[in-house]
């Protein structure tokens, strides 16, 4: 916890992961990635993309229910 150097507190979760090819996997990096609210699909999606070594990162996320693709 704590207040970060610019003094806002962080105001939710961070929801992280690794995009994995199907076939081979390996990381996948330039996958993009979706954050839906699942009570909620047509609410606002966030997109994301994996890097090179297939990471990705969703900060500040609200409490709630959601679906990763």
């Amino acid at each position: 916890g704590g207040v970060p150097p610019g003094g806002v507190p962080p105001t939710g979760a961070t929801v992280s992961g690794v995009v994995l090819d199907s076939v081979a996997r390996a990381p996948l990096g330039g996958a993009t990635v979706q954050l839906v609210p699942a009570d909620d699909p047509a609410a606002r999606v966030r997109t994301a993309t994996s890097d090179g070594a297939g990471r990705f990162v969703f900060a500040d996320v609200p409490d709630g229910r959601y679906l990763l693709g």
